[in-house]
């Protein structure tokens, strides 16, 4: 946990942050999930899955990464780790502004540029309902779409 500078966003679900001595650290945003920002694997596979045009599931994942790029890159962030990806080898965490109570990550739920990440919700013991209820001030297909909430964030 602690203070650290975003100098890079990688897609709507991922950032880079400054470490001591010019290192840098992967970051994976806990308890969320976003479109796919490239036409890589999962994006094919959620296209063919949900009938959803791949270039669609790309500019709504770019739009994700763009909202989050915008409400965090460059800046001083706190950071609650909450552990590792085994996979990536990259941290888990929860976001939050200055003096904002209100993590990024639950922003980006509400925003319409993410949905909730289940598994790792429960994995962190978190509560499902909550993530489950977030009112959202702006619905667009990513948080609509019945396949693809069901595809995303288990």
């Amino acid at each position: 946990n602690g203070i650290y500078k975003v100098i890079n966003v990688v897609d709507g679900d991922t950032v880079d942050i400054a470490l001591p001595d010019d290192k840098k650290a992967r970051v994976r945003l806990a308890f969320i999930d976003t479109m796919e920002s490239s036409k890589n694997k999962r994006a094919k596979d959620l296209s063919v899955k949900c009938n959803i045009d791949i270039t669609d599931i790309v500019e709504d994942g770019k739009e994700s990464k763009k909202y989050l790029m915008e409400m965090i890159l460059t800046k001083d962030v706190n950071i609650k780790f909450y552990g590792m990806d085994n996979k990536d080898l990259r941290y888990i965490g929860e976001i939050f502004l200055p003096n904002d109570p209100e993590s990024v990550n639950i922003k980006m739920i509400k925003y319409g540029n993410a949905l909730p990440y289940i598994t790792y919700i429960k994995k962190y013991k978190q509560d499902v309902n909550f993530y489950k209820n977030i009112v959202r001030e702006n619905e667009d297909y990513i948080t609509t779409d019945v396949c693809v909430k069901s595809s995303l964030g288990k």
